[in-house]
């Protein structure tokens, strides 16, 4: 009876949070329409301040300028007119002012050996910003190369004796370099080095809240990273159509694409991160060297964060890492594209004797493609999804696919389920062509599990179905279709069995029969043929590589690419249905 009224308090408590936390889609963080391409559009106000900085410009004759000014003209983007800008943002960051929707703006196609540091205002509100831009009609973002000691972009407020906010900030169309750390610049000093952007509190009533970063690039940086403290969390941050690069460690500090901790009501939306937490592979004694603790990102203790749309390709280990000592509830991971890496999505693994730390968590409708296609650690892994500690969630309508590095023999996990979970549902998922492990890991007594209609196809073997170190009471399973030329693909008390001897163990109502899809050939290479490309891996990434704020390929985006992969996979008995939400994780 005890155990039973646990169990109730548990499900009381879930049906709660889930009704009364009113955050269950993330807002974006500033009150602004987009275009026809999903860029932000921005609007001066009548009373806001214009500042130009070009690398001709100067500081003693630069002008500050209006929207009604006549050398701006209609558009204060592309002025018309004959302007005075600035050689330094330091001067004109002197006439930017509190609580004002100015405007500060470097000339696109110039260089500065600038960085922008500390030096931000508050806006008016969510509609009126502090915006740090850029100008011209032509050329390539503004390049700001920073130095090693210096942060590109740092918004903080950590004095503990006059706590302040920062809100309504924007930054946009910028690309930021660490260019002392990157071996192949001629200017290359060495591994030291700040962070590209750093927005963080400390202490108690500091606060930061309404941030949009958007079309910003950062390169070759030591760390990245959006995270409160103390009491208080940063909210309202939306990252989105940014580019992360070839951030790596210094010494043996750590480094991510982007890490953030104690955040709420965070989006991060269309961005693209590859080759973050490493600059050699382990073991080649070379700067950088990666590591099982750098990853794209790295999230921690956050509330009401969405994923969307994100490309995440060739991290030193995972391409997402979720962990919490305390408390992540209402996450969202929704179709975002992941090529190689060890890992796909881990959730989470570090406090494993923590229950309850992980709340309504979805996974749906992502891409994942050549996880373990390179080897960064030498850990020979390829893991798509790791499971641990969740108290309700739905891992929907995603795409985990074509696994064939042959030093993988035996370490290939599709759903990799750690225990510790209860009320979690795994359905409608399609796996193809997944070689050397697992489809199915469950190593501990989980409690109301379900495993339902996903189509599990290994045309080519290689992997079993079902490896179960455990008993199956806390699951459910039905209406599966698994297939595999290999009669005896699932592991339990000790040994390979076939799929009668699986169904009496576990109750499982599935079948085993072949799924037949539309086109299941369909690869990133193949893609890259379809729009005339190199088809390659490597071509597509480098092409990834290349998008910036004024040469956005839409070719090259996760829903683009994903839309394609998919295709090769839906059917008639495969197309999915509508994503669970809310109380279905019951």
């Amino acid at each position: 009876m005890k155990n039973n009224n646990k169990k109730i308090l548990k499900l009381t408590t879930l049906v709660f949070s889930l009704f009364f936390s009113g955050h269950f889609v993330s807002a974006e963080a500033l009150n602004l329409p987009k275009d026809a391409q999903g860029w932000t559009i921005f609007t001066p106000s009548a009373d806001t301040r214009i500042m130009y900085v070009a690398a001709d410009g100067n500081d003693s004759t630069a002008q500050i300028y209006s929207s009604t000014s006549q050398e701006v003209g209609s558009d204060p983007f592309k002025p018309s007119g004959v302007i005075q800008p600035y050689a330094t943002y330091a001067a004109a960051y002197l006439h930017a002012r509190a609580g004002y929707p100015d405007w500060i703006l470097f000339k696109r196609g110039d260089t500065f050996y600038q960085a922008i540091n500390h030096q931000e205002q508050n806006g008016r509100s969510t509609s009126e910003p502090f915006l740090i831009g850029s100008y011209g009609s032509t050329g390539t973002p503004p390049l700001l190369k920073v130095g090693a000691s210096t942060a590109g972009i740092s918004i903080s407020k950590t004095s503990p004796s006059t706590p302040s906010t920062a809100q309504f900030i924007s930054i946009s169309g910028l690309t930021l370099y660490a260019y002392t750390r990157n071996p192949s610049d001629p200017e290359y000093i060495g591994e030291a080095g700040a962070s590209g952007i750093d927005i963080i509190t400390t202490g108690t009533a500091n606060k930061i809240k309404n941030v949009l970063v958007e079309g910003c690039k950062f390169m070759y940086f030591a760390n990245n990273s959006v995270q409160g403290g103390g009491t208080e969390f940063v909210d309202d941050v939306t990252i989105r159509k940014s580019v992360f690069l070839d951030n790596y460690p210094s010494g043996t500090e750590r480094a991510q694409g982007l890490y953030g901790y104690r955040l709420n009501n965070f989006i991060l939306e269309e961005n693209i991160f590859d080759h973050n937490g490493w600059y050699s592979v382990s073991g080649s004694g070379g700067i950088g060297q990666g590591s099982i603790f750098d990853h794209n990102t790295y999230f921690g203790y956050s509330t009401n964060t969405t994923f969307r749309n994100n490309i995440f390709s060739r991290p030193s280990n995972m391409n997402n890492k979720f962990t919490s000592e305390v408390l992540t509830e209402n996450l969202t991971v929704e179709n975002n594209l992941y090529i190689d890496g060890h890992i796909g999505i881990g959730i989470e693994t570090n406090y494993l004797t923590v229950d309850d730390r992980l709340k309504n968590i979805t996974i749906k409708e992502n891409v994942m493609t050549n996880l373990g296609r390179t080897n960064i650690t030498g850990q020979n892994i390829a893991w798509y999804m790791q499971v641990c500690g969740w108290h309700g969630g739905v891992i929907s309508n995603n795409l985990l696919m074509n696994q064939a590095n042959p030093l993988i023999t035996d370490t290939a996990l599709g759903f990799q389920v750690l225990g510790n979970n209860e009320y979690v549902t795994i359905n409608n998922n399609i796996v193809h062509d997944l070689q050397g492990g697992s489809i199915f890991k469950l190593y501990q007594t989980d409690s109301d599990i379900q495993i339902t209609n996903n189509k599990i196809s290994l045309p080519n073997g290689g992997s079993k179905t079902f490896s179960i170190d455990t008993n199956v009471s806390g699951y459910s399973l039905s209406a599966n279709k698994y297939y595999t030329p290999t009669t005896t693909s699932f592991y339990f008390n000790t040994s390979n069995q076939a799929f009668s001897a699986w169904q009496s163990y576990s109750g499982d109502s599935s079948t085993f029969e072949q799924t037949t899809f539309p086109d299941p050939t369909r690869l990133i290479e193949t893609y890259m043929s379809s729009i005339g490309e190199t088809s390659t891996i490597d071509a597509f990434v480098e092409k990834v590589r290349s998008q910036d704020r004024f040469n956005w390929d839409t070719r090259l985006t996760a829903d683009t690419v994903n839309d394609y992969l998919k295709a090769g996979f839906v059917s008639d008995d495969t197309t999915p249905p509508a994503a669970p939400t809310g109380l279905s994780v019951l």
